[in-house]
């Protein structure tokens, strides 16, 4: 037990002696009565004595036990295990204090936020002492200290504590335990103490292991979570398929609702100073999609933000969110064959009119638009110029490649690099030397392109013709569009041609999304680093798919997964390094500046470094600590080349915390430490100078009832 106030117990014990002063000086002498008889009087005198010295010794002993009990009263007594951590040392001590500055910090309670609690808490155990070095350090998406290591410079420390500002990142804590088991082991000084001040997020803290710090640290956390809060935020966004010029773009955003009601919410969308908004119900403890559609007539980055309406809860900072995104023109498709559009109708003539349905050129009455027929074009690398070839792949969004015969290994690197840029492959394997083709790519590409399946010629004797469809995956493109119909839409279909396929241990078996009768692949989707490669397994000049109903959707579904695998929006974390690359378009003589994209955004102090890749040939934005929220873009001819939002992880907006028992039971592992939070007692008990008090007047009480009784 420790006292607050101990000059309290030095008054006190001597003020025990006044109740044993008063019963002394109080006590009656003897007077003298002349009496003719005594003998029944002093029978009288000895009963009364027993029974006074009685009531005196009782009375004495409440008296003192009242002072006593009021003495200890006003020196405050509180009881600390042996884990605690005393705010002024008695000896040489280490001492590093954790404050988490995630987003959850800034939520508002009773008027003040969780941060600012965390600072009183903070400062309270950097009271100038020169038996104490120390440390802050404030932890986000990563831990960032006052110093590198303790100091006895504690107004420096001190200083940091106050200037601590909730930030719109989770908290590493992994990365923070590391860092302190470091500065704690470089340290000199035997004895160490470690202080965590946080609301213990449950997203965040659950992966609390203190292994890494020293056996002998003392650890006390100290929670400022609040009882219980409502919250309801903006979690994220996203585009439904890729932006494109003159299309619905759909930008579904993420609305959390974490309380015990369902609520009615209601957004404002503002994007390049234009407004819209969507309203909705979000059931409780559930996240529901808000949805907004708009069109672009022209290609640009897009920027603003998402707010909720009429919102008061605990986090505001999660009321809002900022979005950037992209809007693309319609796809450019090369073309890679050698077969000819001939009068009658074959392989090459259905995909050209698709693609020109696909591109908006062909009308209604079957006029074409010169202007949409130019995103596509048609190469036959056999009799193209490599000069030619190399400037036709390399503004292509798309490459189709179909009856094209043997590659040159120069043509398979080329597109390969623009696939694993973003680009997207579309093949149809029709014939023998597609195989050939296939497993150059496959070397081409990487460890960044798993297929399922491989791709390899029939056997001599097998003749692959009208076969049908047996297994499709109506749920992914592209026959989703089909939805439970998907097997009556393609029972018609005949497949002629094509490879035989042999199952992979690295590819994933759902990316086949359609198989034949003889239970080859006919269709797979797979990624590429960043772009798409689509495989189908079919001579359409062998079949009499391109003449059914369901080719032209078919085909535009594969169109759209190829080219719409890479979102167009563009959304980062706060604190969390940031990479992207630059379109090639922006050469090397780029005069490229960053700025905010808005006055809403937060000021940086530094955008990071932008530089030119001679590999890639393109430039590469390095941020490696991005504020935020806010969105930020580079220019070029006062134009945005690439634009990107910074905003807060969506687990920052759940409230969720751990309880004692949690973070000292199962993450505190086989150490003990100590807890402390505005309710508990286990650590710090400074209720018993109230049990005292009501002691100390039923102690009185119980005199003045003593006194009655006897005086009865």
């Amino acid at each position: 037990m420790n006292f607050l106030h101990l000059w309290a117990l030095g008054i006190g014990a001597g003020a025990l002696a006044i109740p044993v002063a008063v019963h002394f000086l109080t006590k009656p002498r003897p007077v003298t009565h002349p009496l003719a008889t005594i003998r029944f009087l002093r029978e009288i005198i000895e009963e009364k004595r027993s029974r006074s010295r009685l009531r005196d010794l009782i009375v004495l002993l409440l008296r003192t036990i009242a002072v006593g009990l009021l003495a200890m009263a006003l020196a405050r007594p509180w009881l600390s295990n042996s884990q605690a951590v005393e705010a002024i040392p008695d000896d040489a001590t280490v001492r590093v204090i954790v404050i988490d500055v995630s987003q959850s910090m800034s939520a508002k309670t009773a008027g003040t936020t969780a941060i600012a609690q965390a600072q009183t808490i903070a400062l309270k155990y950097l009271d100038y002492s020169p038996n104490l070095q120390a440390n802050v350090v404030l932890v986000g998406a990563k831990p960032r200290p006052s110093f590198k290591s303790v100091s006895p410079n504690l107004a420096i420390v001190r200083e940091a504590v106050r200037s601590a500002v909730p930030r719109c990142e989770r908290a590493d804590v992994k990365s923070a335990m590391n860092l302190i088991s470091a500065m704690l082991t470089e340290s000199k000084v035997s004895k160490s103490e470690l202080i965590v001040i946080s609301d213990f997020q449950r997203s965040n803290w659950s992966n609390l292991f203190l292994d890494s710090i020293p056996t002998d640290t003392k650890i006390l956390l100290e929670s400022v979570a609040p009882e219980s809060i409502n919250n309801i935020a903006v979690t994220g966004f996203r585009l439904s398929g890729r932006a494109i010029v003159d299309s619905d773009v759909v930008l579904e955003c993420d609305i959390a609702n974490y309380s015990d009601q369902d609520t009615d919410v209601k957004i404002n969308i503002d994007l390049n100073d234009s407004q819209m908004a969507a309203t909705g119900k979000v059931n409780a403890q559930s996240v529901g999609t808000l949805t907004a559609s708009m069109k672009f007539t022209q290609p640009q980055w897009v920027s603003g933000w998402i707010e909720l309406q009429g919102n008061n809860d605990a986090i505001l900072a999660d009321d809002t969110r900022p979005i950037a995104f992209r809007i693309d023109s319609p796809p450019k498709v090369v073309v890679l064959t050698k077969a000819t559009q001939k009068k009658e109708a074959n392989s090459a003539f259905f995909l050209r009119q698709a693609l020109e349905v696909i591109a908006g050129s062909a009308s209604l009455e079957g006029k074409a638009n010169s202007n949409a027929s130019s995103r596509h074009q048609t190469i036959d690398p056999s009799n193209t110029s490599a000069e030619a070839t190399a400037e036709s792949l390399r503004d292509a969004d798309i490459f189709l490649i179909n009856h094209c015969g043997a590659l040159d290994r120069s043509i398979v690197d080329m597109i390969s690099l623009r696939v694993r840029r973003g680009k997207g492959l579309l093949y149809i394997a029709g014939e023998a030397v597609d195989a050939v083709n296939l497993d150059l790519f496959a070397t081409a590409m990487g460890n960044g392109y798993q297929p399922p399946v491989q791709l390899v010629p029939p056997d001599s004797d097998i003749k692959r013709k009208d076969l049908f469809v047996r297994d499709i995956r109506s749920r992914q493109p592209p026959f989703d569009i089909f939805g439970e119909q998907a097997i009556a839409a393609m029972q018609t279909t005949r497949i002629g041609g094509g490879l035989a396929s042999r199952a992979l241990e690295t590819g994933l078996r759902d990316q086949v999304v359609a198989e034949l009768s003889d239970s080859s692949a006919l269709l797979f989707l797979t990624s590429c680093d960043a772009g798409t490669v689509t495989v189908l397994n079919a001579d359409l000049d062998a079949s009499n798919w391109c003449s059914q109903p369901s080719f032209f959707p078919v085909f535009n579904e594969l169109i759209n997964a190829t080219f719409n695998n890479r979102s167009s929006s563009s959304e980062s974390f706060g604190g969390e390094p940031l990479i992207r690359q630059l379109a090639h378009s922006i050469t090397e003589s780029a005069n490229l500046t960053v700025e905010s994209a808005d006055k809403r955004s937060a000021e940086a102090e530094s955008f990071g470094s932008w530089e030119w890749n001679a590999t890639q040939s393109n430039f590469i934005w390095a941020w490696p600590d991005p504020v935020g929220p806010g969105v930020y873009q580079l220019i070029n001819k006062r134009e945005p080349v690439i634009a990107t939002a910074i905003s807060t992880p969506a687990v920052e907006s759940d409230p969720k915390t751990l309880n004692a028992d949690l973070l000292q039971g199962r993450l505190a592992g086989t150490r003990t430490i100590a807890f402390r939070d505005a309710k508990s007692t286990n650590e710090k008990s400074d209720q018993w100078w109230n049990w005292l008090i009501v002691a100390c007047i039923l102690g009185l009480a119980s005199e003045i009832i003593t006194l009655r009784w006897f005086s009865a």
